[in-house]
């Protein structure tokens, strides 16, 4: 009978599809019992429905006499024994024999549209061609009273229902008593009975078999995580739960896969921000698990543990989820299994596979400068690979390696264009015009930079370290000294994008707000692997201050929320700032260099006026740069404005830039700022 097998199902074991000839037996013994019921039936109505046109639409006096002549709720087969017919009941589905023949029936009709006609035949009415809640009493209760119990049978709150075995009523009949309402089979239930087990077609935008042929040993994964892995098979074997976070996704789940794989059962990939946490779609997710006996990996959104929190409670499942959220799932029972971002050995493994897999070029040294520079994840350095072969195929001219570059530099920053701008990299090591000292800090920093891995990592000083695991760098000086163009050289060298915070879009009125906002900021950077720079640091770096107002103690608490995120930030962040002394002296504890940047004296201006015109322009010969270095105590900035003012000057004359331009265009600076011609501008800002 049907309901051993949908039992199975439900039970989580192992479900295989009926045999079609168990079908074809089953739908035989119900032809039986049709078949005295029919001759029922024929006693009962007296003349079939298709002998009187006009049956239906009237009833005579024949039929009322006939009517009243019956007994109240008597069954069309009120001899049980004279069908001969008793479905085999499974107990631990939890339905009565007249409900599992209620999905006998229903099958039927399913199988081979003879069932429509005779059910029409039974009902007295050729419109009624699916089955009804009074068919299956007429069909399959003994008396009258059973008759009435019958009904609770199909109430909402049966199994039938409840489980969503059954649908009944349609949009004509849900206020028709329910005894006359007709009802089929749930789609997947049909579909699992005649097909064989697959997906339910509801719950396809967000749910499909996996292949779980993955090995643990087989994937990408930082030193050390596949021991943790088997740790976690031991774990889950006991309470069939765990969470799998990290900040590759791709990876997070092969490894959820995998590891899902390992408890002898089908991997079923939900993915629950497809859908809405609604009653009817838990319980579609909760029965398709049970249905394939399957594990489940879940990708679970932000903020749904609450949502979701029966489903996640009642099912064998592996959760993935990001890194950086904490959803509290340990507190429900999930274990969590950290996977960390890619080491340097594992990009190296990376680099070599996908670049032997696509056919690139690369070098022994090639490799190690890629896995050194960008701290991609396994997934992101297929992608970068992949993309530098299809540039490849496009522009043959440019270097494998370069390419390889770009497209990594691509990838790593894309999170970032949502909280951020990209700084152009426009400048070098040349254009700097700083003392030796200053100029030698920003090489080390560097060099910090591109020996982390190995110090921190290889060297083992990262156990050792405590505090701030990113490096944290202060740009001080007057404006126009250099700070933005020292973080784009910074950023070039090292081969990564720099990306500028706007303050604007950071600072909010609102109470929570600019926590939110710093919070995104962060969270994007962290896998961008970008070159971060706060300018105008002093608005949000600021002192703490004394409480005096609600407005001192929110403002304290931006401040500490932003000590926090930079304690807990790997990455490379440039606080650039006019006023070093408002700073709170937190933030200076945790810096990892702090540079300085001087207003530049006569010598270092002759050099800045030497360099800031290209050599393309056409200079008169009246224009003295040492001259115009002493006279004027321009900063580096200031001066590349007076240069860029002049030429325009020069141009709208189609003349030589001359001394006349370059003083006009001076004077037009000063004015700028308030101040005389020739006041010393090194004295209005300060560090």
């Amino acid at each position: 009978m049907t309901a051993a097998i949908v039992t199975r199902a439900r039970m989580g074991t192992d479900w295989t599809p009926p045999d079609k000839a168990e079908v074809l037996r089953w739908l035989a013994e119900l032809d039986r019992l049709l078949d005295v019921a029919a001759a029922a039936a024929k006693g009962r109505y007296g003349v079939s429905p298709g002998d009187n046109p006009y049956r239906g639409l009237y009833v005579g006096a024949d039929e009322l006499d006939q009517l009243l002549a019956r007994a109240p709720a008597l069954p069309l087969l009120a001899d049980w024994a004279a069908a001969g017919f008793e479905p085999a009941v499974e107990p631990r589905l939890g339905l009565s024999p007249l409900q599992s023949a209620a999905l006998l029936v229903a099958l039927a009709s399913e199988v081979d549209s003879k069932y429509e006609r005779i059910y029409c035949y039974l009902h007295d009415d050729v419109t009624r061609r699916r089955p009804t809640v009074g068919l299956v009493l007429d069909l399959f209760c003994r008396d009258g009273d059973e008759r009435i119990r019958g009904l609770v049978e199909f109430a909402v709150s049966s199994p039938l229902r409840s489980g969503h075995l059954i649908e009944v009523g349609d949009d004509s009949s849900r206020q028709l008593p329910l005894i006359v309402q007709p009802y089929r089979l749930d789609s997947q239930l049909t579909r699992l009975l005649l097909d064989g087990p697959d997906v339910d077609p509801r719950l396809t935008r967000g749910v499909r078999l996996l292949d779980q042929a993955l090995d643990i040993d087989e994937l990408q994964l930082a030193t050390g995580t596949a021991t943790q892995a088997a740790a976690a098979i031991r774990l889950m074997e006991v309470t069939g739960r765990l969470q799998v976070t990290g900040g590759d996704e791709r990876v997070v789940t092969e490894l959820a896969t995998a590891l899902a794989g390992q408890l002898g059962k089908p991997v079923l990939g939900v993915d629950l921000t497809a859908f809405e946490a609604t009653d009817d779609v838990t319980y579609l997710l909760e029965r398709e698990a049970h249905w394939h006996g399957a594990a489940v990996v879940v990708r679970l959104g932000h903020h749904s543990v609450a949502s979701w929190e029966r489903l996640l409670r009642r099912l064998p499942m592996v959760l993935v989820t990001r890194r950086e959220v904490d959803l509290g799932l340990s507190a429900i029972g999930f274990p969590a299994l950290e996977v960390p971002l890619t080491d340097l050995a594992t990009r190296r493994t990376c680099w070599f596979g996908a670049a032997a897999a696509l056919g690139l070029g690369l070098s022994v040294d090639d490799v190690e400068s890629l896995a050194r520079t960008y701290r991609l994840s396994a997934s992101e350095i297929e992608d970068a690979a992949q993309i530098a072969a299809i540039s490849g195929a496009l522009a043959e001219q440019s270097a494998v390696v370069e390419r390889a570059s770009a497209s990594s530099r691509a990838l790593a920053a894309r999170s970032m264009g949502s909280v951020a701008r990209q700084v152009e990299l426009s400048h070098e090591w040349d254009d700097l015009v700083l003392p030796q000292d200053t100029t030698d800090q920003l090489r080390e920093l560097c060099s910090r930079v591109r020996f982390e891995t190995e110090v921190l990592d290889v060297w083992g000083f990262r156990r050792a370290s405590v505090g701030s695991r990113g490096l944290h760098a202060l740009f001080s000086g007057p404006s126009g000294t250099g700070k933005t163009a020292a973080a784009q050289i910074v950023a070039g060298a090292l081969g990564l994008q720099l990306w500028g915070v706007e303050l604007s879009t950071v600072i909010s009125k609102y109470i929570g707000e600019t926590e939110k906002n710093l919070d995104r900021i962060f969270t994007a950077a962290k896998s961008a692997d970008v070159v971060l720079i706060f300018d105008e640091a002093d608005a949000l770096f600021g002192k703490r201050s004394e409480i005096r107002d609600s407005h001192d103690r929110y403002a304290n608490v931006e401040i500490s929320y932003l000590l926090q995120r930079m304690e807990e930030h790997d990455g490379v962040t440039v606080l650039a700032t006019n006023l070093r002394s408002n700073l709170d002296t937190a933030f200076l504890r945790r810096l990892a260099f702090d540079v300085r940047f001087p207003f530049p004296d006569d010598e270092q201006r002759l050099l800045i006026w030497q360099r800031v015109y290209p050599v393309q322009v056409p200079l008169g010969a009246d224009v003295d740069f040492a001259d115009l270095a002493v006279r004027y105590r321009l900063s580096g900035g200031q001066i590349r404005n007076v240069a860029v003012a002049s030429a325009y000057l020069a141009a709208s004359e189609s003349s030589l830039v001359r001394a006349r331009h370059v003083e006009h265009a001076i004077r037009r600076e000063y004015q700028k700022l308030g101040q005389p011609l020739g006041a010393d501008l090194s004295v209005r800002d300060g560090s």
